[in-house]
């Protein structure tokens, strides 16, 4: 987890500031998720620590990993863990000659990876693992950044949106049709 201070007026990189990132849970072997509030916590602990140290901060520009979201409950908090772009749920056999890729890419006609929000999600709803609060989802960036700014919805750029899979691209939007036809409505 990383921050970087930039003067932009001299295109100079002032500062910059690295913090392992100790949040992964020990799971199933094909599974990969970390611990969404220890991320939260130790980027809003740096974020804290760098305005306080440089008070004239005209902006902050976050990033972050793509394809892995959190739950969100109805009042904004994150209910699970990060299911990151690694999780390999999606390459289980979901019946006896497809794995849930192939069964999102047969119902949708569109290809999505293991690792890919809409895929971890169809996972875990077939198999009753979403949490009972959830409400959304989003990526941790976005989810960052509706702690930082006290946001109870996620608002999610198109770009991120695009790596979760089912996404209309044309139309700014998710394909709600799509996600109809795996019943994550």
């Amino acid at each position: 987890i990383s921050a970087v201070i930039i003067d932009c007026d001299k295109q100079k990189i002032i500062e910059t500031h690295t913090v392992p990132n100790n949040s992964k849970i020990e799971t199933e072997r094909d599974f990969s998720e970390y611990d969404a509030e220890w991320i939260t916590e130790k980027v809003i602990s740096i974020v804290d620590n760098l305005v306080a140290a440089y008070p004239n901060i005209k902006g902050i520009g976050l990033t972050g990993q793509m394809h892995g979201f959190v739950y969100i409950s109805a009042d904004g908090k994150a209910v699970s863990p990060l299911y990151n772009w690694q999780d390999g749920r999606g390459n289980r056999m979901y019946s006896n000659d497809k794995t849930y890729c192939q069964e999102i890419e047969e119902r949708t006609g569109y290809p999505c990876n293991s690792g890919y929000a809409f895929t971890t999600m169809f996972y875990n709803h077939r198999n009753h693992l979403e949490p009972k609060d959830t409400k959304s989802f989003c990526s941790i960036m976005d989810y960052i950044v509706m702690v930082l700014t006290n946001r109870e919805a996620p608002l999610i750029h198109i770009s991120n949106a695009a790596s979760f899979g089912l996404c209309d691209i044309k139309n700014n939007q998710f394909d709600t049709e799509a996600i109809e036809k795996l019943n994550l409505t």
